[in-house]
């Protein structure tokens, strides 16, 4: 899929990065992407009891889902959390894994983690970077030359 046929973002990634998403959502929006968010909630601190964490995340789960199943794309904000640079952890994996299984391109704004335990997987799927999508490239290079 190219750049032209992508209109609608799912953004992903860890509850840890929050401001990113902000961030990503508008930079998206300016450029003309309809763009969906996950709820923005970091489960563990809004909740007293894991069993009512767990509960709400299931159902906000569901419907992040069905989001993606809307989207062209999602795009994963895969920042240093916790010290890991670029990281992906067990639920952004599952969200790519559905976007993956429901035919969407998945874009990540690093590279896949060195030491992921997921790339395998991930260059399997096709993962790229986001830049990769708006590089500009020459039509043809002749003797060196852009043309």
């Amino acid at each position: 899929m190219t750049a032209s046929r992508l209109h609608t973002i799912t953004l992903c990634g860890s509850m840890q990065v929050l401001p990113q998403f902000i961030y990503w959502r508008r930079k998206l929006t300016q450029q003309g992407f309809h763009v969906y968010l996950p709820a923005l909630v970091n489960y563990r601190e809004r909740y007293r009891s894991i069993r009512q964490a767990l509960r709400v995340k299931q159902r906000e789960n569901r419907k992040h889902f069905r989001k993606i199943g809307k989207s062209d794309a999602i795009l994963v904000l895969n920042y240093r959390v916790r010290g890991v640079p670029n990281y992906i952890g067990g639920s952004t994996f599952a969200e790519i894994a559905v976007a993956f299984l429901m035919g969407k391109k998945v874009f990540l704004v690093n590279p896949i983690p060195n030491r992921s335990i997921f790339k395998e997987e991930l260059q399997a799927w096709g993962v790229e970077r986001w830049y990769n999508l708006n590089r500009t490239r020459p039509k043809k290079l002749v003797n060196g030359k852009a043309l």
